[in-house]
């Protein structure tokens, strides 16, 4: 087996790269290409792979025969854009279109959800608006629902009634979901569990039996029940342990049993087994010293937990809770060494196995282990014409902050330097209650490429790093969270890493808020700075994120601790950005409004600030097509160009 594996490596490493090359001359095309063979999944019986493709910059779905390697794509419809797939049985996927809408005139994300038959080729939609009475001038009229906004929370795939699904979702948009059991080929249904209000997510047992709910009604009162095995639901929001910060991740095989994520008091997350019946949570279960838990892993058929990940400061490692999958992933480790390597699909029998591998250099490379042949083949690449030999090393960095808390970070160094005073691009991430893990990432390759020493701060508030690291970046917005990113661009000139002269400050999201801040409130470290789909306007969002549901507590954590919002709020200090600034901003961008970079442009050309604004049409948040990741990268690479320099 192992000797079949060697073979296939050996034929991995032959991808059909473009021949070698400076970095400096692959066209930012080839970084902004949408990264191939998203999604793979098995069909059950193994027979069938179906993935998401890029062709023409946009997702197409497609279904390869693996015996005959015969394949047949699916276009997406008009504007909508494919967002995930699935299989149900040996002929049926299931998968998710989203795009953007209005309600209300409130801008909205709305999804469907669709099953594709492979041997008739057709369509249907899965969800059909429920009908009420009492339509609008007779008594007796019977009219549908308006079509839910969110349709493809799936709870349950069922994997033992290969026609029928759980799917949790707001009829009557009253804020509150119901749960139905649909079948795919018909769309009928019939309704499993609903909620007398403020409940918007479920969770079933192994069993497939719904038993947790939870959710914010319209006046943000949090609701978690749980039902015990005799059938009760006790709402426990009050519990002690829920006052504790614990809350339902997934059942383990035992359905009295819940895994809970809590806090140590290092403010690590930890997990423990919860007695649905009596109450009780048991002790934690922490794998090694400082390991930070992340999610439950479940089997990708089954959906039964297999393993719970969890993050060191070294890198990121599966605690396993299935001895089987455990020995699965030992096997893989040792046919794919030096890489970070997950099970993305299995067949219903376990026999075909899809991998994805990865390091910081390779996006992702897909292998189909078929267990009986003793064989794991290449299948494709994430991005076909990025060879990682010319991809630029990462390095896990820390740095000390003004008040000496230790920060770390990722530095990726321009391949074939020094990292000696080079010309610098500091990159925070968005959320902000997200982190960088050092994995590949497109942007920070790109700018790499280009010359740039990259610097990815995991500054407080970052996840990853236990509850009291993240709890420091509540609330600090412009503050201590900013105070982190600004004092890693100090460490690049203290350490001789970066020219002192040739600084910028980029990011998406909060990174291009935590640009803007950058030029007020630390205009000596950088020359320039840019901002993709950046939030500026901090009043405006606040008032604008409370009209959906849940939204005063989303944005409870936005601003600065004892300061109104528009003492951190880019467009209302925009006299203090005196450094040119590229505004980059989707027009369909619904989780940050476009108005927010408008009126930053609008602020800052009343001040005759130097600056760039680009609209891109189409791409979202998150510039889902190429087109669009690819206007971003062009547009930086010559904004920082004219800035900075590269090479």
């Amino acid at each position: 087996m192992f000797r079949s594996f060697s073979i296939a490596i050996a034929l991995l490493f032959a991808a059909p790269f473009a021949n070698a090359q400076s970095p400096a001359d692959i066209p930012a095309a080839h970084f902004a290409e949408l990264p191939g063979f998203t999604g793979a999944k098995l069909a059950p019986d193994g027979k069938h792979l179906a993935y998401l493709y890029p062709i023409e910059g946009r997702w197409f779905l497609v279904v390869n025969e693996l015996e005959t390697q015969k394949n047949f794509r699916i276009p997406p419809p008009g504007k909508l854009d494919y967002r995930w797939l699935r299989w149900v049985n040996n002929h049926t996927i299931v998968y998710s279109l989203g795009f953007s809408a209005e309600r209300n005139l409130t801008e909205t994300t709305e999804t469907r959800l669709i099953a594709f038959d492979i041997n008739t080729k057709e369509n249907k939609a899965i969800i059909i608006p429920a009908e009420k009475t009492g339509g609008v001038g007779s008594r007796t009229a019977r009219e549908k629902y308006a079509n839910a906004q969110l349709q493809d929370d799936v709870i349950d795939w069922l994997p033992d009634e290969p026609y029928h699904i759980l799917v949790a979702l707001d009829e009557d948009q009253d804020g509150t979901d119901e749960v139905r059991k649909v079948d795919v080929r018909t769309g009928k249904y019939k309704i499993v569990q609903r909620w007398a209000g403020g409940v918007q997510y479920y969770m079933t047992d192994q069993n497939h039996d719904v038993r947790v709910a939870w959710g914010i009604n319209s006046i943000e009162d949090y609701t978690l029940a749980i039902q015990t095995t005799d059938g009760e639901w006790v709402n426990h929001n009050s519990s002690e342990w829920r006052q504790q910060g614990w809350f339902p991740q997934g059942f383990s095989e035992d359905p009295q049993l819940l895994y809970m994520a809590g806090r140590n008091d290092e403010g690590r997350s930890i997990y423990a087994l919860f007695n649905t019946d009596t109450g009780d949570i048991g002790d934690p279960i922490t794998p090694e010293a400082n390991a930070d838990m992340g999610a439950i892993i479940e089997h990708p058929w089954t959906g039964k937990p297999f393993g719970i990940g969890y993050s060191t400061d070294s890198g990121s490692r599966i605690h396993f809770l299935d001895e089987k999958f455990g020995g699965l992933y030992k096997a893989i480790g040792k046919a794919l060494p030096g890489t970070s390597n997950r099970i993305a699909s299995v067949s219903a029998d376990e026999r075909k196995v899809v991998v994805v591998s990865s390091s910081e250099r390779e996006a992702g490379m897909v292998l189909i282990w078929d267990r009986d042949a003793g064989t794991m083949d290449p299948f494709g690449w994430y991005y076909q014409k990025l060879d990682p030999e010319q991809m630029s090393p990462v390095r896990a960095v820390r740095y000390e902050a003004r008040d000496g808390t230790s920060i770390p970070g990722f530095m990726t160094v321009p391949l074939g330097t020094d990292a000696n005073n080079l010309p610098a691009v500091v990159l925070p991430h968005g959320g902000p209650h997200a982190r960088d893990d050092g994995s590949f990432d497109y942007l920070a390759q790109f700018l790499a490429s280009r010359g740039y020493l990259v610097l990815q701060p995991n500054f407080r508030g970052s996840t990853g790093y236990g509850a009291a690291f993240e709890a420091a970046g509540r609330n600090q917005w412009g503050g201590i969270m900013q105070d982190d990113v600004d004092d890693g661009a100090q460490w690049l000139i203290d350490e001789g890493y970066a020219d002192p002269d040739r600084i910028a400050i980029a990011g998406w999201s909060y990174g291009g808020y935590s640009a803007a801040m950058g030029l007020i409130k630390s205009p000596q470290l950088y020359q320039c700075g840019a901002g993709v789909n950046g939030v500026y306007n901090l009043p405006q969002v606040i008032i604008d994120d409370k009209k959906y549901i849940g939204g005063s507590t989303l944005v409870a954590s936005i601003g600065l601790d004892g300061e109104r919002s528009k003492a951190v709020s880019p467009v209302h200090r925009a006299e203090e950005i005196t450094a040119p600034f590229l505004i980059i901003q989707s027009e369909d961008d619904v989780n940050v409004q476009p108005y927010n970079a408008t009126d930053l442009a609008k602020a800052l050309e009343r001040r005759d600030s130097p600056h760039k604004l680009v609209v891109v049409p189409r791409g979202g948040h998150s510039m889902f097509d190429a087109a669009s990741r690819e206007t971003v990268l062009v547009e930086m690479e010559r904004f920082l160009a004219g800035c900075i320099g590269g090479s």
